[in-house]
């Protein structure tokens, strides 16, 4: 497989080269040179010619090997840089857009190239444009600025946290994490932490890791030297190991640290949510909020408890929501009954790579209150069925028992009725390590009336499949499921941003000197990235950032248990830090392409602190990179590939001439700056909230009023430009301001 991969990129690469420089160039070489063009036309397209022009183009040390008669003397009177002679050969440093003329020069006989560290996190940045940001983009008049989320909050509710991992420390040594909150049990309460008594905390599982990769990813920042390895992500190939300055940072290494971590029950999620966004309000700072959490059942409309609750935690902070890891599976069936198809059949099997039993939820969801009747069976291998449970009324309990023939053991609970936040009929069915018997698998029918539709998910290790196993005959009448509609319950609100994933990195290398791949191709969606559509009619995901082969911080603890493929010889990278081994690895999932938007939308924020998810929404939708990848599948990519520089260009710009928008709403809004106060007048309002924040992103002032007008005191503050978030029922605005 990795031999058929590498010689199509191969020849996919070598098709763009000009003649001769293509037989002289190294495969690798050619590869990087083809990757880079595509990358170039790209860019492009999306953040135009003079944003391309100021990115810095990669170097190389190219080994040459000089044909015969001739001197390394010859390439340095073309201008280039001999870095060492060794007679017949020279090192040479040369950008990877020279490199084809390099290559063509007669003294040249071959060049290879392709040998310089490739890191897993660091080549996501490149794509994405997130590198140019931390290291400064021209402003014009205002100059070169870097963008590393200072200024905000970042956060997340997770488990398998470890805070005092050096990724998470300055570089003076003192935690960045300001705030910690560990839950324990499921009702919600948590034990705090501070800066000063983060350390007295080790981890909340010290058999899960999750969380400790995932806030590296939105924010991790190791300043000292580790021993990594790096290879080309493309094949593989150039194994390297290096020790230095550790190259393995997260998005928004500049914001401060707020983390929730513990056990992931829903009440305990909302808490850590609110936790966050209380602290960063006290702190006058915006938030960005990471959720590598998710479910598959649920309505998908946003209406639930749980969903909608988090919408309103959306309204004071930019929370995003992994899309989900069952974009391979066939969990998920829609279907439009009619006149003369009022039914449908399909056989619930379980993926035994997983699991030997049925465990997890089956979900059918109406599109209205007319009730459904659905039936659990067992059938055999010619289709026969023998009933088992049938929703004819809510709370059915079915333990396995002599009389379920068909049931060798385990558990069904069904409950079926009209939900009272959308007013569709819902039947839950869980099924509790269940396992059939002899001869059998389990059958799902649902049937309903003409002109309704439903939707069923399995949220668990189950597919829906139409024969008697994956690889038998079909059965006649049976439904075989899809994974659109696999998007995760959690991203159906309208106030979280849902992403997906996309793969940066075919490859990456272990500290043992391997290579390894997780089967996924450079630039294509990953399989696994979970999509379909919310009830509404809205496509999801959102948008699609880096997520396969992603190395960030690990839990020591964690790697000290011993998995496989998670041992230390599997790490990346590791660092001694005050006698401790501390380690950086991979993971892949929508778990790590969530928290790189949720550090990017921190970038955002640092830009203009009054930022709201809408406005996020349709920033992040404009800037996406489109390409033939994202073109193939838009269903799954969402607007396309997250492009981070482009979308904090769109902010400043969007920021600059923000005082002309409110040319459109002269007969709604007015704001005066006098001496000593600014008032603002909304017409028709019924409620203001006034929030000014300094340029840094700090707040300077708030005041509210129950009327449709505010006055909001300066006194205190330095005369200046400030910008003033007006909140009212009568809409939402913002506006540059000027103290005196």
């Amino acid at each position: 497989m990795k031999k058929a991969i590498v010689l199509s990129l191969i020849i996919t690469s070598a098709s763009v080269l000009v003649a001769d420089a293509q037989y002289k160039i190294n495969p690798i070489g050619r590869i990087k040179i083809a990757d880079y063009q595509q990358e170039q036309m790209q860019l492009l397209s999306t953040i135009g010619p003079k944003a391309v022009a100021e990115l810095t183009v990669p170097e190389y040390n190219a080994i040459v090997s000089l044909a015969e008669g001739h001197s390394a003397d010859e390439i340095e009177a073309e201008g280039y840089s001999v870095v060492d002679d060794l007679g017949d050969m020279a090192i040479v440093k040369v950008r990877i857009d020279s490199m084809e003329t390099l290559a063509s020069l007669p003294c040249i006989r071959s060049l290879s190239f392709g040998g310089k560290k490739q890191k897993r996190l660091a080549q996501s940045h490149r794509l994405s444009g997130t590198a140019l940001l931390h290291s400064g983009i021209d402003l014009s008049n205002d100059g070169i600025r870097s963008f590393t989320g200072r200024g905000v909050i970042v956060g997340m509710m997770d488990t398998g946290l470890d805070p005092n991992h050096p990724n998470f420390v300055d570089a003076s040594g003192n935690t960045r994490v300001e705030r910690m909150w560990h839950f324990r049990s499921d009702d919600g309460t948590a034990k705090e932490y501070n800066s000063s008594t983060i350390s007295q905390f080790t981890t909340d599982d010290e058999e899960e890791t999750h969380a400790t990769h995932v806030a590296g990813i939105i924010g991790g920042r190791y300043y000292g030297t580790s021993t990594y390895t790096t290879c080309d992500p493309a094949t593989g190939a150039s194994l390297t190991t290096t020790t230095g300055q550790n190259p393995y940072y997260g998005v928004a290494y500049g914001a401060s640290l707020a983390f929730s971590a513990g056990e992931l029950y829903d009440a305990n999620i909302l808490a850590g949510v609110k936790q966050i966004i209380d602290y960063a309000k006290a702190q006058g700072k915006p938030a960005a909020i990471n959720l590598s959490l998710g479910m598959n059942s649920g309505p998908h409309d946003g209406t639930d408890d749980f969903s909608a609750a988090l919408d309103r935690y959306g309204e004071d902070a930019i929370i995003c929501v992994s899309a989900g890891n069952e974009g391979d599976m066939n969990m998920s069936i829609e279907k439009n009954f009619t006149a003369t198809e009022k039914e449908f059949k399909t056989v619930v099997y379980y993926d035994n790579r997983y699991t030997s039993n049925i465990d997890g939820y089956i979900d059918v969801w109406a599109s209205d209150g007319t009730p459904l009747t659905v039936t659990l069976s067992g059938v055999k291998s010619n289709g026969a069925m023998t009933q088992i449970i049938q929703s004819t009324r809510a709370g059915q309990d079915i333990p396995a028992s002599s009389s379920h023939t068909c049931i060798r053991s385990g558990k069904i609970n069904l409950t079926s009725g009209v939900d009272a936040n959308n007013g569709r009929y819902n039947v839950l069915i869980d099924c509790t390590t269940l396992a059939m018997a002899s001869g059998y698998r389990l059958a799902l029918t649902v049937s309903g009336a003409d002109g309704q539709s439903v939707n069923t998910y399995f949220d668990g290790y189950a597919e829906f499949t139409d024969s008697y196993s994956n690889n038998s005959t079909k059965l006649a009448g049976f439904t075989k499921g899809t994974p659109d509609g696999s998007i995760n319950g959690m991203a159906c609100g309208k106030n979280v941003v849902s992403v997906g994933a996309y793969t940066s990195s075919a490859y990456f290398p272990s500290l043992s000197r391997d290579a390894y791949s997780f089967g996924e191709t450079s630039a294509e969606i990953t399989s696994f990235s979970s999509y379909g559509k919310a009830f509404d009619g809205r496509q999801l995901p959102e948008i699609a950032a880096p997520g396969s082969a992603i190395i960030s911080s690990f839990s020591r603890r964690y790697v000290a248990q011993g998995y496989e493929y998670e041992t230390a010889d599997d790490m990346v990278a590791s660092a001694n830090v005050n006698g401790t081994t501390e380690y950086w690895g991979p993971m892949q999932g929508t778990s790590m392409s969530a928290p790189y938007v949720t550090g990017s939308v921190a970038l955002m924020l640092e830009a203009d602190p009054t930022l709201d998810v809408a406005d996020v929404h349709r920033i992040l939708a404009a800037t996406a990179v489109t390409d033939s990848h994202t073109a193939s599948a838009p269903e799954r990519f969402g607007a396309g590939k997250l492009n981070v520089e482009a979308a904090v260009r769109e902010v400043l710009r969007s920021k600059a001439s923000i005082s002309g928008v409110f040319d459109d709403d002269t007969q709604r809004i007015t704001v005066s700056s006098c001496q000593g106060s600014v008032s603002v007048s909304v017409a028709g309002a019924t409620h203001i909230s006034l929030t000014l924040h300094d340029i840094s992103g700090v707040e300077a002032g708030h005041t509210e009023s129950a009327s449709s007008e505010a006055i909001l005191s300066t006194s205190s503050l330095q005369p200046g430009v400030y910008i003033l978030t007006i909140k009212s029922d009568a809409g939402r605005f913002s506006r540059k301001v000027m103290v005196k």
